[in-house]
């Protein structure tokens, strides 16, 4: 804005840049649709699903999930795990005040 006012940026400028943000503003919208769209077509499938698992008998649902529960380990392992940092706990051992200073 400040360009603007000062004059450094003309009007013309400026409107063609809302214009491209229009335009990339409304492929974002256009693109969230489609995603709700097809979100809510597989929710309705996993209720249906659902659905008709829980109305199986006990042993049915029993060999379904034997089946479904050795698939995880045909699935091919992360090459790359990132490291997990876990948060420092103070002590009265380690805090600042208790490590000897190095001269």
């Amino acid at each position: 804005m400040g360009n603007y006012i000062d004059g450094q940026i003309k009007k013309k400028k400026v409107e063609e840049g809302m214009s491209s943000f229009d335009n990339t503003m409304t492929g974002l919208q256009k693109k969230r649709n489609a995603l709700a769209v097809q979100f809510n077509e597989y929710s309705t499938k996993y209720a249906r699903m659902s659905t008709a698992f829980a109305a199986l008998p006990p042993p049915e649902q029993a060999a379904l999930n034997n089946v479904y529960d050795g698939l995880p380990d045909t699935l091919p392992k992360p090459a790359f795990r990132p490291a997990v940092k876990k948060p420092v706990v103070t002590t009265p051992e380690n805090t600042p005040e208790s490590i000897p200073q190095q001269q």
